[in-house]
């Protein structure tokens, strides 16, 4: 069959040579640059697998903020101890504000530490042995300056969420929870609930805990609230009206304060310096650092007052201490000195981890 363009036989149209087709230009591809890492980049510890236990125990938290800390402590570590220029400048700052050198530093952060990195230097105490400091690390991936004027902690970081049960505040909230909510049967009514009830002690055994539900009862109520109300839906709802409603006298907040006072007391003793970093610890030029004496140094403020701050969504107290006053040729600054404490559930709302945070 000859071509429908020329004629010829021999081809078709597709390979006539008297068809002018247009030239069909390819796309430019770039290739990806590979980036090299050096020896004492995050990278290395994950193919080393080492700091392994550090790195999971963050990512296992519900924020990335847990991740991003864990990585910035091993990166500060790793530039003190191969002495890069970000280390010494690190370590310039500490020795030009307080005398302070450091020859060693081990990351202690995790669960249940209240302090993030342990500073070992030449100094001596009065016993001739080499002092070691306890540092809370604050910081941000994004170079701004750091507020000199204000306390390290003014950016409101949580500083404490620990074991709920010392806190009469939490006994009373759980109480009702759990006879509003876990032992209403006409609440349960809709979900059709096969696992026996839990008593009190035992499912708050379970919402108490550090982790998810074990609880066959509670883990049959979660899968059937979920699957009526929506995969990832939590009581969110209920706990909204329930808080509205939860009583809160003057004598729960003077108890509160008393359980308070000697735990807040006790972290802020750990917390012997203070860093802060903003921006990328790996390029010297990109970060700004500071050292902070810590309170232990000086004086804890004592808390002076609970009060409430919110009832609804969350349950907040804001705890008042004393003035902090920095004294210099006898003119005192004086800096009011609050935090706030959070009640709050941790996996899923009504589920468990029920806790107070300090921040």
């Amino acid at each position: 069959m000859p071509c429908s363009q020329c004629g010829e036989s021999k081809h078709n149209i597709r390979r006539c040579p008297n068809l002018s087709q247009p030239k069909i230009e390819k796309k430019k591809t770039t290739k990806k640059k590979k980036i090299k890492y050096d020896n004492f980049s995050i990278l290395n510890y994950y193919k080393n697998k080492k700091e392994v236990v550090l790195i999971m125990e963050y990512k296992n938290k519900k924020s990335k903020n847990g991740t991003n800390e864990a990585i910035q402590l091993i990166l500060i570590k790793n530039n003190i101890l191969n002495n890069t220029l970000s280390g010494q400048k690190i370590k310039t700052s500490l020795k030009d504000k307080y005398d302070i050198d450091i020859i060693n530093i081990e990351i202690i952060a995790g669960r249940g530490k209240h302090y993030d990195l342990l500073l070992y230097t030449n100094s001596l105490d009065e016993n001739n042995i080499p002092k070691k400091y306890k540092v809370e690390y604050k910081g941000n991936y994004k170079i701004k300056p750091i507020k000199l004027h204000l306390p390290p902690w003014y950016n409101g970081v949580q500083f404490y969420n620990g074991d709920p049960k010392p806190f009469t505040i939490l006994s009373k909230y759980s109480k009702e929870w759990y006879n509003k909510f876990i032992n209403n049967d006409e609440y349960m009514l809709p979900y059709c609930m096969e696992n026996s009830k839990p008593t009190y002690d035992i499912w708050l055994k379970d919402a108490f805990k550090q982790g998810k539900n074990t609880v066959p009862f509670m883990l049959e109520f979660r899968e059937k609230f979920c699957k009526k109300k929506g995969k990832k839906t939590s009581m969110l709802e209920d706990r909204i009206i329930f808080n509205k409603s939860f009583n809160i006298c003057d004598n729960d907040l003077e108890i509160l304060k008393n359980e308070i006072s000697p735990i807040y007391k006790k972290i802020m003793e750990e917390k012997e310096l203070w860093l802060q970093i903003t921006g990328n610890v790996d390029d010297p030029n990109e970060f700004n650092v500071n050292w902070t004496k810590g309170m232990v140094f000086t004086k804890i403020p004592e808390l002076k007052n609970v009060t409430v701050k919110t009832l609804s969504p969350d349950i907040k107290f804001n705890c008042e201490c004393e003035k902090i006053c920095n004294c210099l040729n006898n003119i005192c600054e004086c800096i009011p000195f609050t935090f706030e404490a959070h009640l709050r559930w941790g996996y899923g709302q009504g589920y468990s981890n029920l806790r107070l945070d300090f921040k």
